[in-house]
C-alpha cells in the first residue's frame, strides 16, 4: 500500500540483514588530498541494548515548500524479504532496494533526479575522479545531468561507530581514510 515518502524516512527498515563480520578498506589516491574530519559534531546515537541508532533529526534545518511537496509524494515501502550482506554487491543491491527505491519518488519532478550505477563521476573541480563509483545521483536536465548531486560507494563494516561517536576519528588510518574520501 502507498504511503508518503515521509511516512518511509521515519520507519525502521524492517527486513533483516545477515551480519557476515566481512570488512572493506578504502585508500583511494584522489581522495589524499583532501584534509581528514578531525572534528566532529555527531547528530545520532547508537543503543548498544536495541541494536539501534537513533538520528537527531533537530540537526537540520527547517524543511520548505518543496520538502513539504517532497515528503508528502506516495512512495511503497520495500517487499519482504530477507538479506545476507557478503559482498558488497549484496550492499549495493540492499541499499537499491531499502533505500533508493523508497526515497526516488520524491524526486520524480521538481527538479527530476537520475541515478546511475558504475559511473565515472565528473568531478566540478580540477581533478577528475579516474575510478567508477557504485552509484550516483544527478538531475534529469539535459545542462546538468552530469553534474552529481550525491556520489555513493558501498562498503562492509568500515566504519568505526566508536570512534565516529566520540566525534575524534584521527588523522590517520582507516577512519581517515574514509573522511578524506566523504569530504572529497
Amino acid at each position: 500500500m502507498a504511503v508518503t515518502v515521509g511516512q518511509l524516512l521515519w520507519e525502521h527498515p524492517t527486513n533483516a540483514a545477515k551480519f557476515t563480520g566481512l570488512t572493506t578498506g578504502t585508500d583511494k589516491k584522489w581522495a589524499k588530498s583532501f584534509h581528514p574530519m578531525i572534528k566532529l559534531i555527531v547528530h545520532t546515537h547508537i543503543d548498544q541494548n536495541h541494536r539501534t541508532v537513533d538520528a537527531n533529526w533537530d540537526a537540520f534545518v527547517p524543511l520548505l515548500a518543496d520538502d513539504d511537496l517532497r515528503m508528502s509524494t506516495q512512495s511503497f515501502p520495500p517487499n519482504v524479504r530477507r538479506w545476507r550482506l557478503e559482498a558488497e554487491e549484496d550492499i549495493t543491491v540492499w541499499f537499491h532496494t531499502e533505500i533508493s527505491n523508497v526515497v526516488l519518488p520524491a524526486w520524480s519532478c521538481t527538479p527530476d533526479v537520475l541515478q546511475a550505477c558504475q559511473p565515472k563521476p565528473r568531478n566540478p573541480g580540477p581533478q577528475q575522479i579516474p575510478e567508477m563509483v557504485d552509484i550516483v545521483y544527478a538531475l534529469a536536465d539535459s545542462k546538468s545531468n552530469k553534474q552529481p548531486l550525491a556520489i555513493g560507494e558501498m562498503k562492509r563494516n568500515l566504519i568505526a561507530w566508536n570512534r565516529w561517536q566520540s566525534g575524534n576519528i584521527g588523522d590517520k588510518g582507516l577512519q581517515a581514510n574514509l573522511s578524506r574520501e566523504l569530504r572529497g
